[in-house]
Formats: C-alpha cells, structure tokens, sequence
C-alpha cells in the first residue's frame, strides 16, 4: 500500500470574531436564572440573528449543491437542509452563537469533502449523515471530559455506540470504522489514579488498554502502546483491577504518562454470550454526584464543538482513513499487514493485524471475498463507507466475526458482499452502499500474516457457482430468523454495557443539553438514532419479540444449563429494570430542585410572575418526564421491562449445558451487591442534590 500523502485541505473559516462578539450566549438574558432562561428557550423567542440566517441559507445552498440529482443512501438519512428552514424562520434560544458555529462548521465541512477528488456522487449524498455524527462525536468527547473535571460518573459518555440507544433499532452510527464487535470506552486521563475493574465472561474474545496522545478532538490522537488483559493478574474472584496512572502503580498498571486519554476495547465473539463487565473510576471518586450542566458548560461544549470540527474532519483520524480507504484496489484487497503499518495514525490497536478492499457494485452484483481461515482470537468483516462510518449491523448483517461466519473445511472463509440475499452463509449485507470499503481485522494471530484475501464480482443469481460445492444454502425464512436473533442478541450486548451510574449520568446530560438548545435543533444537528420502535411495537411485533415457544424448547431440552443462565443474568435483568426506575426519580429530583429554588427566588424578590411561571413550567416538566418514565423507548421503565424479557430469552436460547452450582448463586450475589450499592449512591446523591436546593434557595 502506497503511503499516505496528505492533500492540503482548503478549510473554510468558520468563526467570525464579528459574530462570535456579536451574539455571546446568554446575550440579552443577564440575570435570569437557568430556568428561567430554559423556559424563555421553550417559548422559542422569536428574532434569530443575521448571522444564522446567512450560515443557514450557505449551509442549505451547499448541501443542495452536493446531493442534487442523486439518490439518498436510505430513508432514515438526515437532510441537514431542515436545520437551514428552521433557523431561518426566526427559532433562537440562549445558546444560539454557539449552535450558529456548529452550523458553520458543518458548512465548511460540506463544501470542503465534496471537492475531495476521491470521492463519488454517491459518496456526497452520505455528507449530512456525516457532519452530524462529526458533531455528535465532539460533544460526547467534550461531556466525557467535562465528566472528569467536574466529579461526575467516568462511565457516563466513555462507552460507545452511545448509552442513549434503544433496543430494537440499529444504534446511532458514530465515526472511524468502529467495529461492530468493539465494546469502546474512552477514558479521559488526568492526573491522578483511575481504577478499571473487569468482570470477564465467554462472550468477551480480549480486552485491550491503548494509551492514546490527544483528546480524541485533537489531530494528534494516536496510540501510544497497548496492553493487553492477558498481561495481568487477575484477583481472587477472577475479576481484575487496573490501575492507569502516569506514575509507576502496584498491581495491574497502565502507564499513561504521555497520554491524554485511553481507549479500553472490550472485543466480542458470540453476541448471545454474556461478555466482560467493565466499570471505571477514580481512586478518590466515593460517592455518586447527580450531574446537572450549567448554561456555561453547555454554551463553551457547543463553542468548542464548532471550532474544533473542522481540524478534526482535516486529521488522519477522518480525512486521513477516507484517504486510506480510496486507495484500497477496487473490487480487490490490500495485503494484510500490522494495523500501524496499514493505518499509520488514529487509534489503532497495535497487533492487529487489517486488510481492506473498495468495492462498487451494481444492484445485481456480488463481490466474493475468499480469505485464508487462521487461528486467531478473533477475526472479522465489516462494511464501511467513504466518510468512515459503518453500514448497518445490527438489523441486517452488515458485519460478521469468527463466532458468526461458516468457515468452509478448505481453509478458507468466503464472504458474499451484496445489496441482494444471495442465498447463501456469509452474506454481508451491504444496505444497499453503491461504493464502499471491506475491512478484515485479525487479533491475537496465531502464526504468519495470511495471504492477500481474492475477490470477483459475479451475478448474484450465479454466486453458488463459484463457491465451494458444500457452501450451506440460507432460505428467507432462515435469513428472517437469523436477523432476528440478532438484534435481540444486539440489544443483550448493549444492556451488558450499562454501567449503572454511567447510563444514569449519560441520559441526564443527554436530555439537559437537548432540552437546553431545543429539541428540534439538537436533532438537526447532531442526529440522533433512526427508526426506533415504541414499546408498544416492541410489545405487539413478533420481530421485534424473542419466539417464546422456541425459548420453552431450549429450557425444557436444558433445564439446568437454563437455570444456570437465569441466575448468572438476573443482575443484568434487575439493572434492565431498576436503571430507568432510579432515572425517572433523579430526572424528578432535579425538576423539583430547580423548580424550589426559582419559586423561593421570586418570593424574594416579590417577583410573582416568577412564582407562578416557574410552578407553571415545573409541572409540564414533571408531566414530561412521568411521561418519559412510562413511553420512552430508550429510558422508560416498560422499555427496561422489555430489555429484560429480551435478555432473559437470549440468555436461555444461548444457555451452556454446564449444571446450576453454588458458584453461579456466588457470582451472581456479588453482582447484585455492586448494583444495590451503586443504586443506593444514585439515590443517596439525588436526596443530596434536592436537599441543598432547598438550602440553596432559602
């Protein structure tokens, strides 16, 4: 593979200092409270600035300008040109300036990747999809870091795809070739000792610490080195504490001295399996803080997202890979070398071992990818397109690992990529992507670096010609039934990565931030997950339901290995259960804290509209999140008594035949423990919060 040589990048500037002084956050509002300035924001003041309505319009002219006369990808991909209409007619909120930049930023990044000369007319109509996810990315590694600097859960936005996704639903797609089977948390490093303890189970292949220089919103985000869980010495339990300090630790140490953050890889094989646990903290951290963001923090993430964007789409960890993924042979693949040398730069993982391809295809072709089958820890194919982010995976298989492949007894593994079923094991299914790129990952490798993976278009109706005579046939039906395994086995592997005052913390600051800038405008800029199913579809729909009666077959022809199972996962069904229930009462607590201290400040005052408006809003807040409790399909109560219907199912369908013991009653009590504990701090620390409220306020 040729190396990289980096075009100049003509970048649009996007801060002007005459707006940015023109229209400060908070502008017009000094001296009103937050809620009061919420409540102004929920009115939608009318009377937006002449620079949002300019950045607007240029923003809708340049994405008109890159899709028109092409296809959209699918129907559940934005057009950003909603935010260009709705900006121009007038909506505006306190934190205007900063969305403005964002908005400018997105148009740079537009104009800027449509001129890229590798790049296809269909590759453009992917844009708006893109400068969202690229804003979404910045704010969550913005919250991430805001996280540590202010005290809140270290777990809250670290693990990603993000913990607002719900279950049922392909997850919010988010940048740099993320592989489906990565369980990513990214950890913001400071000075100080941070503990990850690490529970493992089956369905975890290896877990990987890689030191990275930068933020992940830098251009120097880079691995520095990478340890593996191996290398360590597990406890008495069979769980391991690490220790990552830039000083020397006892124990199990990451050093971190040089970096700035650290990107913990938990790397799954059988989706349906419960894999490792993983849990940070601070060596000081001892109590749960109830995360509430003020107008500044809020105002300075959206300034600093709309500056930063346009040097992260110039790094080599985005326009860097684009790059790299257009010079893969089209419809054939590249060697397979060392991921650092094949890459180069980003946050790659040192000793994997990657290839990758660029195929176009017409609707009734089919590339057929024959790789040489290694003993290896794990092995995967994933599709991706030009701006670096992933095909569908979790309702259709866009992706496959060594858990879910048919590996042929010749020694090879054939991969079959098409937008049509071709019938056969191994389907990647490519969503129908005209262009796009094929990565195979191989880690823990047992043995020499394989040969270069073989490729050929065919027919589709023609595939089984060219593979072996004993390749298995998939009817419909079967392929039906296997998606549909799937996504329930999906959602399993999600609801495993709940870190309890994580996701707590994650959807608080989640629905703050977005009730901060307007719903509709946090949507059209930074997205959000597509097409997701009610609790009432996810109640009704067989799709979207686990096969009851096949779940009563597996119990009956395993009745021990099932009971083993249930008890081994019903912490994970309680935390299904007990995570939405514990957020609804934070949510409420600090509706009621908030709403305390405006009322007893316009008693104060002798200011009685302020009374009256903030009970007024206080009660519609309230009614919104009783409601959110009951109907949301990603926080709500009946959405976790969904969670844990699915994951129970899953858990006997993929039951071992290992015999109930007293070890699985042992095991499963700890686990119960740490999550009585850890809800125990939640609600002990939203009390705290609501109590020095009132103290506030009086």
């Amino acid at each position: 593979m040729p190396s990289i040589q980096y075009m100049p990048v003509p970048m649009t500037r996007c801060v002007g200092e005459e707006s940015s002084s023109a229209h400060k956050p908070g502008a017009g509002i000094a001296g009103l409270s937050r809620r009061e300035r919420r409540d102004r924001s929920r009115r939608r003041v009318r009377g937006t600035t002449a620079a949002a309505t300019v950045a607007a319009g240029a923003f809708a002219l340049a994405l008109s300008t890159s899709v028109a006369g092409v296809a959209p990808y699918s129907s559940a991909t934005p057009d950003l040109r909603a935010l260009a209409v709705m900006l121009t007619s007038g909506a505006s909120n306190p934190f205007q300036a900063g969305l403005d930049l964002i908005v400018q930023a997105q148009q740079a990044i537009t104009a800027t990747n449509s001129a890229y000369p590798f790049i296809t007319d269909f590759d453009k109509t992917l844009l708006p999809a893109y400068v969202q996810s690229s804003a979404s990315n910045q704010l969550w590694l913005d919250v991430s870091q805001l996280n540590l600097d202010h005290g809140y859960s270290l777990s809250a936005t670290s693990v990603i795809p993000y913990q607002f996704n719900a279950n049922g639903a392909e997850p919010y797609n988010f940048l740099n070739s993320p592989n489906p089977d990565e369980q990513y948390t990214l950890i913001p490093l400071g000075s100080g000792v941070q503990v990850v303890t690490i529970h493992p189970k089956p369905g975890t292949e290896e877990v990987t610490f890689t030191p990275m220089s930068g933020t992940g919103t830098s251009v120097d985000w880079k691995a520095i080195e990478a340890y593996n869980l191996s290398q360590f010495t597990p406890n008495a339990d069979g769980s391991y504490t690490v220790y990552l300090s830039p000083t020397e630790h006892s124990g199990n140490w990451v050093d971190t001295s040089g970096a700035q953050t650290l990107l913990l890889r938990d790397t799954l094989g059988d989706w349906g399996l419960p894999h490792a646990l993983v849990s940070v903290a601070s060596d000081d951290q001892s109590s749960f803080v109830l995360p509430v963001l003020s107008d500044a923090d809020i105002s300075s993430m959206l300034t600093k997202i709309g500056t930063d964007l346009p040097g992260e789409n110039a790094s080599f960890t985005l326009f860097g890979l684009q790059y790299v993924f257009s010079t893969f042979p089209e419809n054939g693949f590249a060697p397979f070398r060392a991921s650092t040398a094949s890459v180069g730069g980003g946050p790659i993982l040192p000793g994997q071992i990657t290839s990758g391809g660029h195929f176009q295809l017409q609707p009734d072709q089919a590339l057929i990818v024959k790789v040489p089958t290694v003993d290896a820890t794990y092995t995967g194919a994933q599709i991706v397109y030009a701006w670096t982010q992933t095909s569908p995976y979790a309702t259709v298989a866009g992706s496959l690992n060594n858990t879910q492949a048919y590996h042929d007894p010749d020694g090879y593994t054939y991969y079959v990529v098409s937008s049509q079923n071709p019938g056969v094991v191994n389907w990647v299914d490519n969503s129908g992507l005209a262009d796009g790129t094929i990565l195979l990952r191989l880690q823990g490798l047992n043995g020499g670096i394989p040969a270069t993976p073989e490729a050929q278009v065919v027919p589709v109706a023609d595939v089984s010609q060219y593979l072996p005579a004993d390749t298995p046939t998939v009817s419909a039906a079967e392929y039906a039934a296997l998606i549909h395994d799937r996504l329930l086995e999906y959602g399993y592997a999600m609801d495993q990565s709940h870190d309890p005052q994580g996701w707590v913390t994650a959807n608080l600051e989640y629905a703050q931030i977005k009730a901060a800038v307007g719903a509709d405008q946090f949507n059209t800029i930074f997205g959000g997950q597509q097409d997701v199913p009610s609790v009432l579809d996810r109640l009704t729909s067989p799709a979207l339901s686990p096969d009851f009666g096949a779940v009563g077959r597996d119990f009956m022809a395993n009745p021990s290995g099932s009971l083993a199972a249930i008890v081994e996962n019903w912490p994970l069904v309680m935390k299904d259960i007990e995570l939405p229930a514990v957020l609804a009462v934070l949510r409420m607590e600090e509706i009621l804290g908030q709403t305390t201290q405006s009322v007893l400040s316009g008693f104060t005052s002798g200011d009685l509209s302020q009374v009256f408006g903030s009970l007024t809003t206080g009660m519609q807040d309230l009614g919104a999140a009783f409601d959110q409790a009951l109907t949301d399909p990603a926080t709500s109560i009946a959405a976790g008594i969904l969670n844990a219907r699915d994951d129970l199912s899953v858990s006997i369908m993929n039951a071992s035949h290992t015999p109930l013991s007293m070890d699985d009653f042992t095991l499963a009590a700890g686990e119960m423990s740490a999550l009585d504990q850890s809800i125990s701090q939640m609600l002990s620390g939203g009390l705290s919060y609501l109590f020095d409220s009132f103290g506030a306020a009086g």
